[in-house]
């Protein structure tokens, strides 16, 4: 599965699927295969706003693994 759609898929089980959409205009502003840490921060960051650094980082524990 692409960055992106697991990035969406992360977005979606927190926020719903209508604001998942976030990650789509992420991915306009950053390509996600070519600068994955970048694309990875983004979101994060949303998530961040909402849920606190922390949470939101160890809700992209593994991805930031795979892509750091």
């Amino acid at each position: 599965m692409a960055l992106h759609d697991e990035a969406k898929q992360i977005i979606a089980k927190v926020f719903g699927p209508t604001n998942a959409a976030r990650v789509d205009a992420f991915a306009l502003e950053v390509n996600p295969d070519a600068r994955p840490k970048e694309f990875l921060q983004k979101c994060i960051d949303l998530l961040a706003f909402m849920l606190g650094p922390n949470l939101a980082q160890e809700k992209f524990k593994d991805l930031l693994n795979r892509y750091h």
